[in-house]
């Protein structure tokens, strides 16, 4: 309305902020002079739209669960008890078939166990050339009494170096091997079993035989990337009848590395026995220390009673 000044509504409110709207044909008219005086610094005090009022009504108040969470709560409780039952069941199965494939589950310090006379031996095997001596690893005797368990973890880089028909033949006769693959294969929800923690309970003695320059520097930094490694930063180092052994193997300049020093001696630390290696020809045809000790002597000082 050209010539006409503006005329403004008071009762009519924005909803995204406090400002007048033009008045709508039919309303009562009313100029901006008329609107009612308010105190300095204070809103007049007017009616809010039906959105805003919407809006705030919908705000959390302290203590309030959201509508969301109240939804899922129900629909829990409406979970039939049949169903439930064979959740329950699915997950009994799984952790089953993981005792299954270790042994029998060992809860708490071995020590505080129960009273037995077969050790189980867990033995780790790594990136190294050394690892195409695992079907000796297999067939040696880790116990005083002749009396033990064995199973086998492999690095990914170690099944490089390792015969499928020397796995294949070590399982027909028992031993059990684990890889990669099994970490999280049960496990679907909380309360599955999860393997390096199934593999760490069952576990009297912990030998890393060979143990590649790239794994050693992995454990002696904290490092778990892969199912060896996880079973080693979940080790239980304070209970003196869980033991660990490592034998390192690799190239006589990575040997004499400085960093090969450092990580030796935050092994050691823990309270790990270290099986040096030893002198001969190597892998690349270099002559010199590196090479893993043999599997005889490795053995022997498992078997040996703690210092």
């Amino acid at each position: 309305m050209r010539g006409n000044a503006a005329h403004f509504d008071v009762r009519r409110v924005c909803p995204a902020r406090d400002t007048f709207l033009p008045a709508r044909s039919g309303h009562r008219d009313a100029r901006v002079g008329d609107a009612p005086a308010a105190d300095a610094g204070q809103a007049p005090d007017l009616p809010r739209s039906r959105h805003r009022s919407q809006a705030l009504s919908r705000r959390k108040r302290p203590g309030q669960v959201p509508r969301e969470v109240q939804r899922r709560k129900v629909d829990a409780r409406r979970v039939p008890e049949g169903a439930k039952a064979v959740e329950e069941s699915k997950k009994l199965e799984a952790r089953a078939r993981v005792q299954g494939a270790i042994g029998e589950k060992t809860r708490g310090r071995a020590s505080e166990v129960r009273p037995r006379a077969m050790t189980r031996v867990l033995i780790g095997v790594s990136g190294s050339v050394a690892a195409i001596k695992f079907d000796e690893l297999a067939r040696e005797r880790w116990s005083a009494s002749g009396e033990c368990e064995v199973r086998f973890v492999f690095t990914d880089n170690a099944l490089k170096f390792i015969d499928a028909e020397d796995i294949a033949r070590a399982e027909e006769n028992n031993i059990k091997t684990f890889t990669d693959h099994d970490e999280w294969r049960e496990w679907g929800e909380k309360g599955d079993p999860v393997m390096h923690i199934e593999l760490v309970k069952w576990a009297d003695v912990f030998v890393l035989a060979p143990l590649s320059a790239n794994t050693l520097a992995k454990i002696a930094n904290g490092l778990c990337d892969n199912l060896l490694t996880c079973v080693f930063r979940a080790w239980d180092f304070k209970d003196p009848a869980k033991r660990v052994f490592i034998a390192p193997a690799m190239n006589t300049k990575m040997w004499e590395s400085p960093f090969t020093e450092r990580h030796l001696r935050s092994a050691r630390e823990l309270g790990v026995v270290v099986v040096p290696p030893i002198e001969k020809h190597l892998a690349c045809g270099d002559f010199g220390v590196g090479a893993m000790a043999e599997v005889s002597t490795i053995a022997e000082v498992v078997r040996s009673p703690p210092a």
